[in-house]
């Protein structure tokens, strides 16, 4: 752990001195908060949200970073913990042969018919902050 985080400490130090841009691929959203101003999410090879990083990380709007960001360990005692983990059901489709419309459709606690008929378009739901879901501007649909 003190190496990885020796690591990310000398990119973010690279990235100020020398106004470097990384592209960072990762599960862990807490290491991409670290040394990212942006953060984009991918399901299947497609954007589904991007914006800010502590925007994403604190006001998710996608279901799929929804439950990437319910995955991450929090440093808090059990008895602070609130468990709320989303485990999605089925199985991951192939990039090779992917389905219809929304690419996560197939895992998603939220699809509907219009998943399967059309793909979601990349909208603008908050300031810079970007998502690709029929339904993620609808009441009661984010945790957050």
């Amino acid at each position: 752990m003190s190496i990885r985080g020796d690591v990310l400490n000398l990119f973010a130090d690279l990235q100020r001195d020398l106004g470097l841009t990384y592209v960072f691929i990762t599960h862990d959203l807490a290491v991409v908060s670290h040394i990212s101003e942006r953060v984009a999410v991918m399901y299947l090879g497609q954007f589904v949200e991007l914006g800010p990083t502590e925007e994403v990380a604190e006001r998710p709007l996608h279901p799929y970073t929804i439950a990437l960001l319910s995955a991450e360990p929090r440093p808090l005692p059990s008895s602070m913990r609130q468990e709320s983990r989303i485990v999605l059901q089925g199985e991951v489709p192939s990039p090779i042969d992917p389905p219809t419309g929304c690419r996560f459709r197939t895992r998603c606690p939220h699809a509907q018919p219009l998943c399967t008929e059309r793909v979601p378009e990349w909208r603008e739901l908050k300031p810079d902050h970007w998502v690709a879901c029929h339904f993620a501007d609808r009441p009661n649909f984010s945790p957050n």
